[in-house]
């Protein structure tokens, strides 16, 4: 099942956070690695307040966490151009 995240629920998400960190960085993956430890617990707290954070529920266990929003994100911008745009071009 996929839902709203809680504020309540923010160590076990940043548990599997952390492990996706790890496991970039274990494969050589600059994703994540960035100074300032984005994604931290900050910025997931922002999101989940933003209603933006949702999670993959399983058995009642958290497997799964994505961030749906429209702003823009500097980072994507910056790694992969202006893909929204460069799309509508395409048409």
């Amino acid at each position: 099942m996929i839902r709203l995240a809680k504020k309540e629920e923010l160590q076990l998400i940043m548990s599997i956070i952390n492990d996706a960190k790890a496991l970039f960085k274990s494969e050589n993956s600059d994703q994540w690695q960035d100074y300032d430890g984005y994604p931290n617990e900050i910025t997931m707290l922002n999101d989940i307040n933003n209603q933006e954070l949702y999670i993959n529920v399983k058995n009642n266990i958290i497997v799964g966490c994505i961030v749906l929003t429209y702003k823009p994100e500097d980072v994507g911008e910056k790694r992969f151009g202006n893909w929204l745009q460069e799309a509508r071009d395409w048409n």
